[in-house]
């Protein structure tokens, strides 16, 4: 990629299951050089149900923890150089305001899976077995 050529902050997203870790594996081993790759690298620390209520992305820095903030400096300090991609799900309320962040220079893919093989995916997992959430009891 040449200088002139503009980098972007690239997110695959998914209900879970679907193989973001996977793909991140994929990217990571064989576009090292040209991209920089991360799975779910907030994990729940992206607080999406938070996210919801704000009604701009100016809004969604203030009220970002500063865990969020911290990494969206990183991305954009990432895509000056090479173009950046997170797989998984927890960014998913965040997506919304990234665009804007990231000056239009965000894309988006979103993986699904047959719903049956994804469902037995997460019961062999556990995450049909109460609790359903670790802050519940």
């Amino acid at each position: 990629m040449s200088k002139t050529e503009i980098h972007t902050a690239n997110f695959v997203l998914s209900t879970g299951r679907c193989g973001t870790q996977w793909l991140h594996h994929i990217f990571n081993k064989y576009y090292a050089e040209e991209l920089l790759t991360t799975h779910e690298p907030l994990h729940r620390r992206y607080f999406p149900r938070q996210q919801l209520n704000h009604k701009s992305h100016k809004v969604f820095i203030k009220n970002a923890s500063r865990e969020v903030v911290n990494h969206i400096e990183f991305i954009k300090s990432t895509i000056r150089e090479k173009s950046y991609l997170e797989t998984g799900h927890p960014c998913w309320s965040s997506l919304l305001f990234f665009n804007k962040i990231f000056d239009g220079n965000l894309k988006i893919i979103y993986l699904t899976r047959e719903p049956i093989s994804m469902v037995k995916s997460w019961m062999a997992h556990g995450a049909f077995a109460k609790p359903f959430l670790p802050h519940q009891k």
